[in-house]
């Protein structure tokens, strides 16, 4: 069963990174959709392997969970930017209450979420966002994603292997790749900061869904 599993998931990754290379190419909502559902359809599978294995279902359900919402979050967002970031903020919620189902949260924790939230902050007062709705949203929104980066280099630290070293990884990537659509929002990054956005967004993401088949092989 590992070996089938294994076997799916590089094609999976494989999947993605075209899928992406082509939605690249040719854009629009419906693409988009397309490719983000790719990297659900992965958690979706190592979920379904965890459940094989009879393992323990808080991460890898959170993780499919926070999948399901990014991927639905992609397509919100270009109907309604302020709701699709609402949305974006629950999928790394999800991830975050994912993280603690692997390590508890505690002390070890705090310093490497508040190093990454000052530098958050600090990018958010560089962006100075005028609007008072979208300030307030982008501060929410800037705490939790430091809060899921910093649980997941805790995590890193706490215990060194291929499950953790992927999350922390893919987590660096996805608080990267918000970094960059803000600048390009807010600040007028133009094709660079899309471009940067574009290739640590959605292989953020395939990673974050594939570093959960390791949670199932795990022993």
């Amino acid at each position: 069963m590992e070996k089938k599993f294994r076997i799916l998931n590089i094609l999976m990754v494989i999947v993605c990174l075209t899928v992406l290379m082509i939605y690249r190419e040719v854009g629009g909502t419906f693409m988009k959709g397309i490719t983000s559902s790719c990297f659900a359809v992965l958690g979706v599978v190592n979920l379904i392997y965890a459940l094989c294995r009879r393992e323990k279902l808080w991460f890898p359900g959170w993780m499919a969970g926070a999948l399901i919402t990014t991927a639905a979050a992609d397509v919100v967002l270009q109907y309604n930017f302020l709701l699709g970031t609402a949305v974006f903020a629950l999928g790394h919620f999800g991830y975050l209450i994912g993280y603690c189902g692997l390590e508890k949260f505690t002390k070890r924790d705090l310093l490497p979420v508040l190093c990454i939230m000052a530098v958050t902050m600090l990018i958010v007062f560089i962006l100075r966002v005028e609007d008072p709705v979208m300030s307030v949203m982008v501060l929410i929104y800037g705490v939790i994603i430091s809060l899921m980066l910093g649980k997941a280099v805790g995590n890193l630290l706490a215990k060194r292997d291929i499950l953790r070293l992927l999350i922390c990884i893919g987590s660096v990537m996805f608080w990267f790749s918000d970094l960059m659509l803000a600048w390009n929002i807010f600040a007028g990054g133009g094709r660079l900061a899309s471009e940067l956005c574009l290739f640590t967004y959605w292989p953020g993401q395939t990673m974050l869904a594939h570093s959960m088949f390791y949670y199932g092989t795990k022993d």
